[in-house]
């Protein structure tokens, strides 16, 4: 007998923040204005004060909510150009304070420099591993698969140009590009030509930093169109999702 694993179930207020941040979103609640108080939205979403509390807490966490003590006091919605980049850089896309082409830019300012300077501090044992990342990208077939071989490549990158802080800010990204990118999964279609990894994976080996900074360059340019083209289906797969579980019955 083979036990099936058990899903996660999300916790009640997971729930209440997932439909606060739907409401958000929709533009039921703008910026500067207070949300219903802690009584009145659990009464509204039938359930506990101590749930709506925690999910108060959760979404001020987020950058979504300023408490605010006192007769005056309240949860208000933030401005929401304010939010953590790295953890909520899906809902500033749904939200439309940033796009996909701004998330390409960052990409093309950010990672030609870490090619150039991973040209210079990668050790040979990085080298390597790279080399092996770039030929498992090349026979792979599962869109899946080259989505997370993609990732990993630039992520690799990353730990090998020497600035940590440079590491870090590309993991954010990267996270955001492999979860956006498996949201839509685009059945056979890979996302570079695999010779565009091994031509960087050369200039790195060669320790040319101008040819692996160009290199870098032109291999992020190349997603440009496509990433904008995809956006629409990331944000009409989320419109989707919603309208689905509209309509599903409660209970």
């Amino acid at each position: 007998m083979t036990i099936q694993k058990i899903r996660r179930i999300p916790s009640l207020y997971e729930e209440v923040v997932d439909r606060i941040k739907k409401a958000i979103f929709a533009g039921e609640y703008r910026s500067g204005e207070v949300l219903p108080s802690e009584v009145e939205m659990a009464e509204q979403l039938g359930v506990s004060r101590p749930v709506v509390r925690e999910a108060y807490k959760s979404l001020q966490s987020l950058g979504f909510l300023e408490i605010r003590r006192g007769t005056k006091g309240g949860a208000f919605v933030c401005d929401l150009d304010n939010l953590s980049f790295a953890e909520n850089i899906s809902d500033l896309i749904r939200l439309g304070k940033i796009s996909i082409d701004n998330l390409v830019a960052t990409r093309l300012f950010l990672e030609p420099e870490i090619g150039r300077l991973a040209a210079t501090h990668a050790t040979l044992e990085q080298l390597d591993g790279l080399a092996e990342i770039a030929q498992e990208y090349a026979d792979v077939t599962n869109p899946r698969d080259q989505i997370r071989l993609n990732s990993k490549f630039h992520r690799f990158i990353g730990r090998a140009c020497g600035n940590p802080l440079f590491s870090v800010l590309l993991d954010s990204i990267m996270d955001f590009t492999e979860t956006f990118l498996e949201s839509i999964c685009p059945q056979n279609k890979v996302l570079h030509q695999p010779q565009e990894h091994m031509a960087i994976h050369a200039a790195l080996c060669a320790r040319d930093q101008d040819l692996a900074r160009e290199l870098v360059h032109k291999h992020i340019s190349n997603i440009s169109t496509r990433m904008h083209n995809l956006q629409n289906s990331y944000l009409k797969g989320f419109s989707e999702q919603e309208s689905k579980q509209e309509s599903e019955p409660e209970g």
